[in-house]
């Protein structure tokens, strides 16, 4: 019997249980990090390549008056990283090329082996860590020029983890872009101090010039502001120290690298101790026009020199804005007894209608509405829309200049006049200069409320889709609402002989084509009758604020219960307009626009031509073409006539005018032809029929003239001068019968002047044809 036999054995492990565990618990740890590093790295990489792309805000402008000066400069509105507050930035202007001595000076400062790595500089990170572990002080930094424009293209909290994707995203940039691309684009990022990004701006802003035209001293400079932009504030004495202390770094580097010879660093050097902290750009006083030109620049109405080069040349003469200001002020604080509290003045170059001096207000932080830019409010216009009124009647044939219009009370209408007189019979001219209501809102109705309506917003005056029925007649005396900048644009339009063209607030804007809206005659029958003062006889006596030393057509206008005072005036080269009134709409003391408002005009233009008390200027406006120059007195002033107005009509009208001053009784209420002088009957020296009239136009007749005392006596002289006919002939002046001056027939001759009464006359010198006597007193 066999027995069977087992032997019994132990199972064999490899250690005990607990050590088995660990270390398959360690092996899953270590396929955990390799797979959270592979992971991260792969988010990493993901993260940066998708930073990696080069960006930047939109570039600002910078604003220059017409004479090259700063006048403000247009920033895009963003919020501080740090602090969360807003804030606006500056600069961002791009760059063709990269400008190779700011380059030079900033790679000497910033990254000396920009070009030797490849966007994370190894070795400067390692002398960086040793230095910070084993020195006290202010700690290095590493950071290479790729890894600043990884920061400055996306402001983030600083941290260990921003600063490994910073690294990251570096070392993407380069190898996506480059380092010439990469150089340029920090070039275009960097702080540059007061809020100013990007080297091309810097330039333009600190030194006025490009970045290509920087010397050594002022590339080295800017190059080290990026460092500590609010420290080294080169606007100031401290700020400029260290800078010019940081930029000496840069020179002696350079030197050191032979970009720069000795002779170089050395003028370098001599520069940069001599160098001054900058005047601090400052935006105008009148605020509003600095938001005039944001405005304008959002809308892409003022345009940039060139996409690289972000300045604005502006129309606006500084030095202009700044004596408008300073008389705006000086004249309100005279106004203010009175009510005034607020003003506006507008200077337009005539011709170009570029805008050279816009005050929106006596002073933006005025609490009483200073911050409203009144060029651009709409108030009640008074009497300044009249001349068109007069203009759009010529312009259908409504109306002839030596018609009559009645100024009479009219109770039906409610129409009176702003004096409470009324003058009778009087000519377009006389109506128009003394700025009558009745015959002003007669017209409107006999041309049309509907035609008269289209017109004024043709005009730009309005843009109301409301019935003309809800204006009615008084749209010719201010119920029309509208803008000072509007009501210049018209005027503009006038003294332009009939061509409409848009404000212009920059040397290079985008503006509508001009266009005609008024025939040259309608234009220029306007305008001499808005320039005559003798024809403002009697509501606005002589030599008042609405007479100037040379030739202006001038009109004011005064809103219901005074509330607001116009006056528009124009020379031979610039238009000027006033508004006075209040922020309230409220209502001044006995405020007119020719009290007020046409005194601040004055004083502007006066400026503006560089006039002085006494001065005596010859140029009269041009004349409508194809017409010719008479004398008109009005029927009731008796044989004599004494009182003459001078008109422009076309030739058939002044054969008619003349057959009614044969044929017409005196006591006709119609316009008539001025009797000629008896003196020219007894010397033969009518006109011949066919012959060009000869008129004068200054002096005029009937004038009343005062030397001035404290005036040299070479200067106390009169102006003898014609009215303009189109005549190539030579002029015989004679003073009380006497030959004074031969003169051509376009030139201005000056008599000196001598107490008492003098009879001046102006006749052909080789046929007889003689212009009418002026007499004149001269005290």
């Amino acid at each position: 019997m066999r027995v069977a036999w087992f032997t019994l054995t132990r199972p064999r492990f490899a250690g005990p249980p607990s050590r088995a565990w660990g270390r398959g618990f360690a092996n899953w740890i270590f396929l955990a990090l390799t797979a959270a590093l592979i992971s991260g790295a792969a988010w990493v990489s993901h993260e940066a390549l998708s930073r990696a792309d080069l960006v930047s805000p939109r570039a600002s402008s910078i604003v220059y008056d017409r004479n090259g000066a700063f006048l403000t400069q247009i920033g895009e509105k963003t919020r501080d990283s740090a602090t969360g507050k807003p804030r606006v930035d500056y600069g961002y202007w791009p760059l063709k090329t990269v400008p190779q001595r700011i380059a030079r000076a900033t790679l000497a400062l910033e990254d000396r082996r920009f070009y030797d790595h490849p966007g994370v500089d190894l070795r400067a990170l390692l002398r960086a860590a040793w230095r910070n572990l084993t020195s006290r002080g202010r700690r290095e930094g590493a950071s290479t020029i790729a890894m600043q424009v990884a920061r400055m293209q996306g402001e983030r909290p600083r941290s260990f983890g921003e600063k490994l994707m910073q690294a990251a995203t570096a070392l993407a940039i380069v190898a996506r872009h480059g380092h010439e691309t990469t150089l340029a684009h920090y070039l275009r990022l960097a702080p540059y101090g007061l809020n100013g990004h990007g080297v091309a701006y810097a330039a333009r802003f600190y030194f006025d010039k490009p970045v290509d035209d920087l010397s050594w001293a002022q590339a080295a400079l800017l190059a080290a502001i990026p460092q500590s932009p609010g420290r080294m504030n080169i606007t100031r004495e401290n700020g400029l120290a260290l800078a010019a202390a940081r930029a000496r770094c840069a020179i002696a580097r350079l030197e050191t690298e032979g970009a720069l010879d000795a002779s170089q660093a050395a003028l370098a050097r001599a520069e940069l101790d001599h160098k001054r902290p900058l005047d601090a750009r400052r935006r105008p006083e009148t605020l509003q026009l600095a938001l005039v030109y944001e405005a304008l620049a959002r809308e892409g109405l003022a345009r940039p020199v060139a996409d690289g080069d972000r300045r604005i040349h502006a129309t606006i003469d500084m030095a202009v804005e700044r004596d408008a200001l300073r008389l705006a002020r000086r004249y309100l604080a005279n106004f203010r007894g009175r009510g005034a509290r607020q003003v506006a003045v507008l200077v337009v170059e005539r011709g170009t209608n570029a805008v050279i001096a816009d005050v929106g207000s006596s002073d933006y932080n005025d609490p009483q509405a200073g911050a409203f830019d009144f060029t651009r409010v709409r108030r009640s216009p008074g009497s300044t829309l009249k001349p068109f009124v007069y203009a759009l009647a010529f312009e259908r044939g409504v109306l002839k200049t030596t018609d009559l219009l009645n100024d009479i009370p009219e109770g039906a209408s409610g129409v009176s006049n702003a004096d409470g007189l009324y003058l009778g019979p009087l000519t377009p001219r006389q109506a128009l200069a003394n700025s009558r209501n009745v015959p002003a809102t007669n017209l409107l109705r006999r041309v049309g409320l509907e035609a008269n309506f289209n017109f004024l917003r043709d005009l730009g005056l309005h843009d109301l889709e409301t019935p003309a029925e809800s204006f009615g007649i008084s749209m010719a005396i201010g119920a029309l609402p509208t803008r000072l900048e509007d009501v210049m644009r018209a005027y503009a339009a006038l003294a332009d002989d009939g061509i409409m063209r848009e404000l212009a607030f920059t040397r290079d804007d985008a503006r509508r084509p001009p266009r005609r809206v008024l025939s040259i005659d309608s234009a220029r029958l306007v305008a001499s009758m808005l320039a005559d003062p003798q024809a403002r006889l009697p509501s606005f006596p002589r030599y008042g604020p609405l007479e100037y030393p040379f030739a202006v057509a001038v009109k004011t206008g005064t809103s219901q219960a005074y509330r607001d005072a116009w006056t528009i005036a124009f020379s031979h080269k610039f238009i000027v307009g006033v508004w006075i009134g209040r922020g309230d709409a409220g209502a001044m003391r006995a405020m007119t626009g020719v009290s007020s408002a046409a005194r601040l005009a004055h004083a502007v233009l006066a400026k503006l031509h560089d006039a002085r008390p006494g001065d005596i200027g010859p140029e009269t406006f041009a004349p409508p073409p194809g017409r010719i120059a008479i004398d008109l007195c009005r029927a009731g002033d008796g044989g004599d006539c004494t009182q003459t107005l001078r008109e422009w009509v076309k030739p058939a009208e002044a054969r008619a005018a003349e057959a009614h001053a044969t044929n017409a009784h005196f006591d006709e209420p119609a316009a008539r032809l001025a009797p000629t002088d008896a003196s020219d009957v007894e010397f033969g020296q009518r006109r011949e029929r066919g012959a060009a009239p000869l008129v004068i136009a200054t002096p005029e007749h009937n004038t009343h003239i005062w030397r001035n005392p404290e005036q040299p006596e070479r200067l106390n002289r009169l102006a003898l001068k014609l009215a303009p006919s189109g005549a190539d002939a030579q002029i015989v002046w004679t003073v009380d019968g006497k030959p004074f001056a031969t003169a051509q027939a376009d030139e201005t001759v000056f008599w000196p002047m001598t107490p008492g009464k003098h009879r001046i006359q102006a006749r052909l010198a080789l046929a007889p044809v003689a212009s009418r006597a002026v007499r004149i007193v001269i005290e």
